[in-house]
């Protein structure tokens, strides 16, 4: 409500992922309230989490998922939603507003993309660091001129010579 967007237009939603029951029903029945009733009705949302790419990130967890996501967007590219093999019995069927691409796909080609980051900054065990709780959305104009899957070449900023 806050961003301004209805929440059936988000596309992508990196989740916590914490894969322990207590905090993924915590965050699953979050988004479900958000999304569940307004995004099955256009589409499916894909659902990832960093931490299955690349395991717990603690204090990281915000930073890692916010910049997966801002990368994912600027490449046209949802990933892929890794090591999930057994989804919480909320994501289960076909009444669920969440899917969990099994390879990387396009991002829908609208003009706008939007995406969500949810990550719950609990730590793995007492007095541990945590990031604390990031929720942020993420709306990425799209360049007319931009083709899918092109990355636009590097320009050079700055040089030192050689010495």
């Amino acid at each position: 409500a806050r961003a301004g967007i209805d929440p059936a237009d988000i596309q992508f939603v990196e989740g916590h992922g914490a894969a322990t029951a207590d905090d993924d029903l915590a965050e699953l029945t979050a988004l479900l309230e958000v999304l569940g009733t307004k995004a099955g009705a256009r589409h499916r949302c894909a659902l990832g989490s960093v931490a299955a790419n690349i395991g717990d990130t603690r204090a990281a967890a915000g930073i890692a998922a916010l910049l997966k996501t801002a990368f994912a967007m600027t490449a046209d590219i949802i990933p892929p939603s890794t090591g999930c093999v057994r989804p919480n019995r909320l994501l289960r069927g076909g009444r669920t507003p969440f899917r969990f691409p099994s390879a990387a796909e396009l991002w829908p080609q609208t003009p706008v993309q939007l995406a969500a980051v949810n990550t719950l900054g609990t730590a793995p065990y007492p007095d541990a660091p945590r990031s604390g709780p990031v929720h942020v959305v993420l709306r990425r104009e799209r360049d007319p001129a931009h083709r899918p899957g092109r990355r636009r070449k590097p320009a050079l900023l700055a040089a030192a010579p050689l010495s």
